[in-house]
């Protein structure tokens, strides 16, 4: 019992350092999940310390001690990538006609059509950001990278 806690104590711990890969593996979250993951990963550190101590006090050894300061090690590190610092979202971009914005004939961009109007998002503007937040004919648009 207390072999199971430690390692779930351990892989939570690892699973809360990466959690902003999650979305990987559950595209259907969306992006929406990296701006709510802080609470996730602090539920999940909160698990991991749980089965650690757990394990620690089912089966006090200099093993389970190990376990324990690794768990207070690793999960610190879940709090270093901060999704609002890293998609910092554009809002509201200024609009320009395809010959007055400047872009060179080959730029890449991220086009659509909405509510019939072809409207275009280059990629020097959404790979830094990833997320656009634009309206488009009355319409609130999201483009994401």
């Amino acid at each position: 019992m207390s072999t199971a806690l430690s390692l779930s104590a351990l892989l939570l711990s690892v699973a809360a350092i990466f959690a902003y890969q999650w979305v990987t593996f559950a595209p259907w979250a969306g992006l929406g999940l990296l701006y709510r993951i802080k609470r996730v990963q602090l539920l999940v550190a909160a698990v991991a310390w749980t089965c650690a101590l757990t394990a620690y006090a089912l089966h006090p050894s200099s093993g389970q001690g190990v376990v324990l300061l690794l768990t207070a090690a690793l999960t610190p590190l879940s709090g270093f990538n901060n999704a609002a610092r890293i998609l910092v979202a554009l809002d509201r971009p200024r609009h320009a006609a395809a010959a007055e914005a400047g872009l060179a004939d080959r730029a890449a961009v991220l086009g659509a059509v909405i509510a019939g109007r072809p409207v275009a998002w280059s990629l020097e503007t959404l790979a830094p950001h990833h997320l656009v937040n634009d309206q488009v004919a009355g319409a609130p648009v999201l483009a994401a990278w």
